[in-house]
């Protein structure tokens, strides 16, 4: 007999207006909470679709900048020559399209916050006039021949391993540690099982509410479903496959193909070439350390010597490690 199952109706909202009751979510929020009101600069790491912008931007609105503004840019989505352009603008004449002058996008985030996703994609350069803003808050426009100040806060965010760039020396280290004092891991929806069908129950009710239609149910199987499937695009791809349910379903009560995941899209993996021994056991390895490392300093409210004791490992050992796959932790 199959049976309809929905989703808690109530939504698991915190102060924050993000859906999530997940320990590692709700760990992160809090962190959130406590260097909103700072001046310290954040770094956001985590998975695509895992909400870094939704995350500055949270931490923007509950700063003391929230009335000034919040200016996003995505670093890997601009050619190289350009980005340092964008950032710091240039002066009339500085290239050979530069027309007019332009403010760039420090400045137009001036009391405010700047965001800069894919900080990874930054030219080694370009990394360098970043570093040095950090430092003093001084830039120079392309260009011109005198120092600029501005007072804005940098949020950065990747879901790229920082510690292997720093050892590929595409990532300078001293401007890891200068955007890593305050570190905001957001875990994969894989991570997050009990916040799946709440987060579920949130899209449906957007989405059925901005089109106009009574929200559905869910039957057991898409429960089911939506619980077994890994979510590689995270929260992103889970909003998008109730969007496309909502929008293409007429009926009270969804199924599993109703949000595609029988897709052979989805199961493009079997397909793909299988690893070798060597290979899976170091994605394993990987996997596990990263794992273990976020946990443990969890476990430690962040302290790095207290976490290093409880691994086993020596202080500095175990900021190498930390440091291979972009995590930090606190003094101590």
């Amino acid at each position: 007999m199959t049976t309809t199952s929905q989703c808690p109706s109530t939504e698991l909202t915190n102060p924050l207006g993000m859906v999530g009751r997940n320990a590692g979510f709700v760990d992160v929020l809090q962190k959130m909470m406590m260097v909103a009101h700072t001046k310290t600069t954040v770094l956001v790491l985590g998975e695509t679709g895992t909400g870094k912008e939704l995350v500055a931007k949270a931490v923007h609105d509950r700063s003391e900048r929230a009335s000034r503004a919040f200016v996003a840019i995505n670093c890997g989505a601009l050619p190289e020559h350009l980005v340092e352009n964008e950032l710091f603008g240039h002066t009339k004449g500085a290239y050979t399209d530069a027309s007019k002058a332009a403010s760039g996008l420090v400045a137009s985030a001036e009391g405010g916050t700047l965001f800069l996703d894919e900080v990874d994609s930054l030219s080694v350069g370009t990394q360098g006039k970043l570093l040095r803003f950090l430092q003093d808050r001084s830039y120079r426009p392309v260009g011109y021949d005198k120092t600029l100040h501005a007072d804005v806060r940098v949020i950065a965010a990747t879901n790229a391993n920082l510690g292997q760039k720093i050892v590929e020396r595409s990532f300078r280290e001293d401007l890891y540690y200068r955007i890593s004092v305050a570190v905001l891991q957001l875990p994969a929806l894989r991570e997050r099982l009990d916040d799946i069908l709440p987060l579920a129950q949130h899209f449906l009710n957007v989405h059925a509410l901005a089109l106009g239609k009574a929200v559905p149910t869910l039957s057991a199987k898409a429960v089911t479903a939506l619980m077994q499937y890994s979510w590689p695009g995270n929260v992103r791809e889970l909003e998008t496959a109730v969007h496309r349910a909502v929008l293409f379903t007429n009926r009270t009560k969804l199924e599993p193909g109703d949000f595609g995941i029988t897709n052979p899209i989805f199961h493009m993996d079997k397909h793909i070439e299988k690893p070798t021994f060597s290979e899976a056991k170091a994605r394993v390895v990987t996997e596990f350390e990263r794992q273990y490392l976020t946990n443990v300093l969890r476990e430690n409210g962040g302290n790095v010597t207290k976490a290093a004791h409880q691994a086993g490992k020596e202080r500095r050992c175990f900021q190498r490690l930390l440091a291979k796959y972009g995590l930090a932790g606190q003094g101590g």
